[in-house]
């Protein structure tokens, strides 16, 4: 059977008070998860890995991501937006949340230490990730980028943007529902399930060009 950590309701946050609606406060809220998940004092835990509700992830690609870094050591690992306008309007060194990030076990110690502090220092950052990726840099611990992490803040046909993947495991791809099927004559639907099946074959050689010769 397997075994799911306990379920946690996140700590009240009211007393801050720069949520302005349900928005804001449940972004406050979601904020807490890194600092509640270190109080839980869970064992053996490397990575912590965050994603939205509509980012898709490839498990076994991301254990290969990670793999290749000291989880002992403060790591703060994603990507960036694919487009110059979000970059500029945010960040180009912060991890979308999007796309999904990783932070090591000993950066996520350090950020529930100070996130309360840091939180009121900038209460006009309102996202989860805008407001993670400030705490770090406070902390002085840069973004590892990984290519393999996808934002996905292109709109219509994907085909070039995944055609010319880089040689790196694809972690995640979010904002499916808001571009065009990457398979012809299919929804959406149809597209992710019909990714499904070589991912569960060979993740690793997924959106990864491979030339063949035949004698």
């Amino acid at each position: 059977a397997a075994h799911f950590p306990e379920l946690k309701v996140s700590d009240n946050t009211s007393h801050f008070g720069h949520a302005k609606d349900g928005w804001d406060q449940a972004n406050f809220r979601m904020t807490w998860i890194v600092s509640d998940l270190v109080r839980m004092r869970l064992k053996d835990v490397r990575w912590f890995v965050m994603g939205d509700d509509d980012t898709m992830f490839y498990p076994d690609n991301l254990v290969r991501v990670l793999k290749k870094y000291d989880h002992t050591r403060m790591y703060y690992i994603g990507s960036n937006s694919e487009t110059h306008l979000q970059n500029i309007k945010i960040s180009s060194g912060m991890a979308f949340g999007g796309a999904g990030f990783a932070i090591s076990y000993p950066l996520a110690n350090k950020i529930e230490r100070t996130l309360d502090g840091c939180t009121q220092r900038y209460p006009e950052k309102i996202s989860l990730d805008d407001r993670i990726h400030t705490c770090i840099s406070e902390l002085g611990v840069p973004l590892t980028r990984e290519p393999g992490f996808h934002q996905v803040d292109l709109r219509g046909d994907l085909f070039g943007f995944l055609a010319a993947h880089p040689v790196t495991p694809l972690v995640t791809i979010h904002h499916f529902e808001a571009v065009n099927p990457i398979f012809p004559s299919m929804n959406r639907l149809q597209s992710f399930i019909r990714l499904s099946f070589p991912a569960k074959v060979d993740s690793a050689g997924l959106m990864q060009q491979s030339i063949c010769y035949d004698p």
